[in-house]
């Protein structure tokens, strides 16, 4: 959307549209007057990633789209002011396309650049009555192979086209046509189709433990007549927390099952799960010639359903707006869901290059942290600290009741660390495994080590501000 009209009262959660990534420049009212500004948004199956740095001041934006792995493709959204200098636009236009071209094969060039008295100057060359600055803007576009495909004029009125498509694969553009109208515009709404195959980004496949279905007092007294003579008598701390969690989780796996972890909105009960499958059964029966009773049927329990699951979401949505003071966490984790917003882009940058796979995402955050970090000593070499003794701290010892407290008070609705034992796991059990979870910290804080499992983490990096 080129002149986008927006400004710094207007937050980006307000135009958030569920299923799209929204990217906006708006105009700096310092030396302009109000409007102007552009608003770009792209589908959240697609990867994308703006590129602030290749932008100039100018109001234009520079988005990064990845339809597959192998191709990218730089999209770059504008808009010029009727009263804005031809020439310094073209200069920054210039300027960014270079930079552009040097890592994009296919550029595509789209918004409202005001440019009357180019009309019909496109396909063919460039008459002498062209004034200097329109010159200057056709030397750019000619210069990166840029091809333009709207010809439909931008207001119903008048046969000035003003909004153009650029683009350096002309053939991937095709089916352009105004579309109808779904806010107030002075110009007409394009729409066109950018031809290329998509390959759909899908969730990985997560199982978690059914607790619905746990026989926790099976777990109990298995637990309570196992012998963790394996834990006691290891010979350091990783061996016997090693040997402690194959012993947990081997009792646990015989006793919970996994389930594939559902994706379906939480509003999604038994009973319609119950009610669907009916449906789809008699779906099954109506399709078959000659049984008008059973298309009947089938229509039934397809209205049925569908205002079951409307009522189901009227009373989840009722009951967000009872419990929002009290579990405000509820209220966000539907939030999330409806924004389809992600904790981590798909893509990130760094200051030199962008990062799509996880393992690269994670060396750049790696290389970001370790740089803010204190830079070490000329000589690589660690400061003389003195040994020394605490009288006090030499003779702590852990007690069964103060592990058993803990493990009582911990949130079950945490997720599981990297050792993969869930919180409701270590709370269900809490009095059988004390003992040796007691032991285990009290070998940690003798020997002086910890299990190395304890010095990992899953660490979610947390959006504050700036590009995201």
């Amino acid at each position: 959307m080129a002149q986008s009209r927006l400004n710094d009262t207007i937050v980006d959660g307000e135009l958030t549209f569920p299923g799209y990534t929204t990217y906006r420049k708006d105009r700096l009212f310092t030396n302009k007057s109000r409007g102007g500004g552009v608003l770009f948004f792209v589908r959240s199956n697609l990867i994308s990633l703006r590129r602030s740095e290749l932008e100039p001041q100018e109001e234009l934006v520079v988005i990064d789209i990845r339809p597959r792995k192998s191709q990218k493709m730089a999209v770059v959204l504008c808009y010029r002011p009727p009263d804005g200098d031809v020439s310094s636009f073209s200069s920054a236009l210039f300027q960014t396309l270079t930079t552009i071209s040097k890592e994009y094969n296919i550029i595509h060039l789209i918004g409202d650049f005001n440019v009357p008295k180019l009309q019909g100057c496109f396909s063919d060359s460039i008459p002498q009555s062209v004034p200097v600055p329109e010159q200057d803007f056709m030397d750019t576009i000619n210069s990166f192979n840029l091809t333009q495909m709207n010809t439909h004029p931008s207001r119903k009125k008048c046969d000035n086209i003003l909004d153009l498509i650029f683009s350096t694969t002309h053939y991937q553009i095709s089916d352009i046509s105004i579309s109808s109208e779904f806010f107030q515009t002075d110009h007409v709404l394009l729409e066109f189709v950018v031809y290329t195959k998509i390959n759909r980004l899908r969730p990985a496949t997560r199982f978690v433990y059914n607790f619905k279905n746990a026989n926790f007092s099976a777990i109990r007294s298995e637990l309570t007549s196992t012998d963790f003579s394996r834990v006691y008598n290891a010979s350091n701390v990783d061996m016997s927390w090693n040997n402690f969690t194959d012993i947990f989780m081997n009792i646990i796996n015989k006793h919970i099952s996994k389930v594939k972890d559902c994706t379906a909105p939480v509003w999604i009960d038994s009973e319609i799960r119950h009610l669907r499958n009916k449906k789809e059964s008699a779906w099954r029966r109506a399709k078959k010639p000659d049984s008008p009773q059973a298309w009947e049927s089938f229509l039934k329990l397809r209205n049925r359903l569908k205002n079951l699951i409307q009522d189901k979401y009227n009373d989840y949505i009722d009951s967000l707006g009872a419990t929002i003071s009290d579990n405000p966490k509820r209220f966000w984790s539907y939030f999330k869901s409806k924004t389809q917003s992600c904790t981590l882009p798909q893509v990130i940058k760094g200051d030199q290059c962008t990062a799509s796979e996880a393992s690269d995402k994670a060396q750049l955050f790696n290389s970001y942290f370790y740089s803010v970090f204190s830079k070490p000593r000329d000589d690589n070499e660690l400061p003389d600290i003195p040994m020394f003794q605490h009288q006090l701290l030499g003779s702590i010892q852990i007690e069964e009741s103060d592990v058993l407290e803990i493990l009582c008070s911990l949130d079950t609705s945490k997720a599981a660390g990297p050792d993969g034992i869930s919180p409701r796991l270590l709370k269900e059990c809490a009095s059988q495994i004390a003992h040796p979870l007691c032991h285990i910290f009290n070998c940690s804080l003798s020997s002086g080590k910890l299990p190395s499992i304890w010095l990992k983490a899953n660490v979610v990096p947390v959006y504050k501000k700036g590009d995201k």
